[in-house]
């Protein structure tokens, strides 16, 4: 159960729900805000990341840089098809 509160980059809900996020955004408003929204949505991953270190004795932390790589891919990887969907 504790494996569902890692924001891990192998977390698919995680990833899912950041990723849903990011879309909303992109689509209903701007791609500054879009990356407004993923650097919102990263320093929640770290605020996160430090509660369950605090809390669970087994966090490591490498599962901060795996979520942060995997947003930062993901966010990025939406905006640029973005930029090619607005040529």
């Amino acid at each position: 159960m504790e494996f569902l509160l890692y924001p891990a980059a192998f977390n698919f809900p995680n990833i899912l729900f950041i990723g849903l996020d990011v879309v909303f955004c992109a689509v209903l408003f701007s791609v500054k805000l879009t990356v407004l929204v993923s650097l919102a949505n990263i320093a929640g991953i770290i605020l996160t990341s430090m509660w369950i270190m605090h809390t669970i004795p087994s966090f490591k932390f490498k599962q901060i840089i795996y979520s942060l790589f995997a947003h930062i891919g993901l966010s990025i990887l939406i905006v640029l098809v973005i930029f090619y969907l607005q040529e």
